[in-house]
């Protein structure tokens, strides 16, 4: 399954839904924004918070924007 793949395997089109999300968009703004249809929107949401492993929305956004340890810069010496 996709389960908790974290924010590194959401496709292109997952993170567009993303980033509307974090802007406090509803689904149905989503899907115009997007020129998607509404039950896509739900699908991707779906998925995305499957890949996070989010309870919601919020939460998905929440986990997203947290840094990863893969792409912290390392301190130089």
């Amino acid at each position: 399954g996709r389960k908790g793949m974290g924010p590194f395997a959401l496709t292109e089109g997952e993170k567009a839904v993303l980033v509307l999300i974090a802007k406090k968009k509803t689904r149905r703004e989503i899907a115009e924004t997007l020129g998607l249809s509404f039950y896509t929107v739900q699908a991707r949401i779906s998925i995305i918070l499957d890949k996070l492993e989010a309870q919601n929305r919020e939460e998905a956004v929440r986990l997203a924007a947290m840094p990863s340890p893969l792409v912290v810069p390392q301190e130089s010496k």
